[in-house]
């Protein structure tokens, strides 16, 4: 399992203030600073967990996960923070926020409700002291986004269910399902989603070329799809040799342009901002009549169906 080595800088910048002498530990060799702020670089869980329990380990605090939640800045999660607050509705941007944390902290159990308005953390570690630091962590980091997105600090509180686990509650006021600013001001939105794809494609990597190929297509749509001679020459091969490499791995280059047209759809379709045919012109379709038939050979009914059964 793959962790975003962004949720280590915070640690290691407080550390450094403490003046803590860490000991060489391998994983940190290999993770150093500069790569740790690169949105894109994820690392294995047990190496995030080894370098955060020699900082532990010298600083035995138990509210060391809070100190260093609140010093993290917000913008520090990136595209996820960007894409929130262009969101159309307080719903549309906490279903990013839970999406993002659920995939890219496999120890924790993150748990979204409407009704009470809440959001559940779960962390179970061996070390007591590691568990209490990183619940605190998570949940200090949830609590302030939501502050944000609800737009009232005070509003939201944190109840302390038993170690390891909390609940935050928030008051959404009927902001849940409310637009939040005036139509159109959320135009641009759809520039981040093939960044936040790209996140969400670096947790689960695999040294696969297919793998690299989903990458390579995400950071260059803008949001429309590369073609395949577009990412052929982004590899500096042909399109007949990059057909071979996936096809060597059993998939195809209209597989996965398939693939992330499929996901960006479901993002876009979450977004009531778009109507349907802006969604097929964003998909790349040049008739809405063509993603209306992709989009039902996908989950078996119409765009329109899909956003009203969301509703």
């Amino acid at each position: 399992m793959q962790i975003p080595a962004r949720f280590l800088a915070p640690f290691l910048t407080y550390a450094r203030l403490r003046q803590v002498p860490l000991p060489r530990i391998p994983e940190m060799a290999e993770y150093p600073e500069p790569l740790l702020a690169d949105r894109f670089t994820v690392m294995p869980v047990e190496g995030f967990l080894a370098v955060l329990s020699a900082i532990v380990t010298h600083l035995p605090e138990e509210d060391l996960g809070l100190r260093v939640g609140r010093s993290m800045e917000l913008a520090h999660i990136g595209i996820v923070y960007e894409l929130s607050l262009r969101t159309a509705s307080l719903q549309e941007a906490l279903h990013y926020c839970h999406d993002y944390l659920r995939r890219s902290l496999p120890f924790a159990l993150i748990t979204l409700r409407e009704r009470p308005a809440c959001v559940e953390v779960s962390i179970t570690m061996e070390s007591p002291l590691l568990q209490r630091v990183l619940a605190d962590f998570v949940v200090t980091l949830i609590a302030r986004e939501l502050a944000v997105l609800t737009g009232n600090a005070g509003d939201t509180a944190v109840e302390a269910l038993h170690p390891g686990a909390y609940r935050v509650h928030f008051n959404t006021a009927g902001l849940l399902q409310k637009p939040r600013h005036y139509k159109g001001f959320y135009k641009g939105f759809e520039t981040l989603l093939p960044a936040y794809l790209q996140l969400l494609e670096a947790l689960q990597a695999d040294h696969s070329f297919t793998s690299r190929v989903k990458q390579m297509a995400l950071s260059m749509a803008n949001p429309l799809l590369p073609d395949l001679a577009q990412t052929a020459a982004a590899f500096h091969l042909t399109p007949r040799t990059l057909q071979r490499r996936l096809r060597h791995e059993g998939g195809s280059f209209a597989a996965v342009r398939e693939h992330l047209k499929r996901r960006m759809c479901h993002l876009l379709l979450h977004h009531d901002d778009y109507d349907l045919l802006e969604v097929s012109l964003l998909l790349g379709y040049a008739e809405p009549a063509s993603f209306y038939h992709a989009y039902k050979k996908w989950y078996g009914r119409s765009p329109a169906k899909h956003r009203e059964l969301e509703k």
